[in-house]
């Protein structure tokens, strides 16, 4: 009877020697709030290199993001204009999309108010360009038949291989 008590007990938890809840006590000194380790340092001026590699491919992904949001943005200008694409501005994208930013600042992606929306074949299809922190650029659209398109300039080490993404 004993050993069937202390088996009930053991798996309900009870009689056990240890405390559930245990608070390991933290050795070593904690740097006042605010600062770094000295081991945080070390490993951020180890790893600079692919921490830089880090920050241009997510750099990258936010300029491929903004592209496709600003396609979707066309597309429903588009439809407001009855299928016509003329006229099209990167402040028209921004009105209809604010998180769409226009022109470079704040350390994001942006669309160029020049450059960034071109118009093709008289309103029929179009092409928005969001340019990276990096200087990477990344293209989306619609051709003038409808389909879609995706195209991209960096370097060898950016999101952008061989001109697509």
């Amino acid at each position: 009877m004993c050993a069937g008590l202390a088996v009930a007990l053991a798996l309900a938890g009870c009689g056990s020697s240890a405390p559930k809840h245990v608070t390991k006590k933290r050795t070593g000194v904690v740097p006042p709030p605010g600062s770094t380790s000295a081991t945080s340092a070390t490993s951020a001026t180890s790893a600079t290199g692919s921490t830089t590699a880090a920050a241009a491919l997510s750099a990258d992904q936010a300029a491929e993001q903004l592209a496709r949001s600003a396609a979707s943005a066309a597309m429903t200008y588009g439809t407001n204009n009855n299928g016509n694409y003329s006229g099209m501005t990167a402040a028209a994208l921004h009105s209809l999309e604010a998180a769409i930013q226009v022109g470079p600042g704040a350390g994001n992606a942006y669309i160029d108010p020049d450059t960034g929306v071109t118009i093709l074949d008289s309103g029929a299809g179009f092409t928005v360009t969001a340019t990276s922190t990096t200087g990477d650029t990344f293209s989306a659209g619609e051709s003038a038949t409808g389909t879609p398109t995706q195209s991209c300039t960096g370097t060898a080490s950016s999101a952008c291989q061989d001109g697509s993404w």
